[in-house]
């Protein structure tokens, strides 16, 4: 057997104003939209791009923070693991959703509470340092 890992890096803009919401617990969970922009060359030369959209699903504090400091447009960096869930759809058919659970946000905008700012969920060491 080998040694896996499962560790995602994005950078991007979100798409969309992140969403807060509590659980019946009280926990906070954030959800936004990150547009992540690939650009490269083609065979014949010509410049091509194209755009993944990455949901990410942040948790306590890290979630009420980038509630706080990210906006639609904002620039930032995420770090976590990547995750499949499934749930009903309106007509019942089962649908699925990868989403990254973040564990750090690295804030790359001028109005975040320090320039290039990195919050962590603090229940796992950042992967990235400035």
């Amino acid at each position: 057997m080998g040694v896996y890992m499962n560790l995602c890096v994005i950078e991007g803009r979100l798409a969309r104003d992140v969403e807060l919401r509590f659980t019946q617990s009280s926990q906070a969970v954030a959800n936004f939209t990150v547009a992540v922009n690939e650009t490269w060359v083609d065979k014949q030369g010509a410049k091509q791009e194209r755009v993944f959209w990455a949901s990410v699903v942040c948790w306590g504090k890290l979630g009420e923070l980038c509630k706080e400091y990210l906006k639609k447009g904002s620039r930032c960096l995420v770090q976590g693991r990547l995750a499949t869930r499934q749930y009903q759809g309106k007509t019942g058919e089962t649908k699925y959703i990868t989403e990254i659970i973040a564990e750090n946000v690295k804030f790359l905008d001028n109005h975040a509470p320090s320039k290039n700012a990195e919050i962590s969920s603090g229940d796992q060491p950042a992967y990235f340092t400035e």
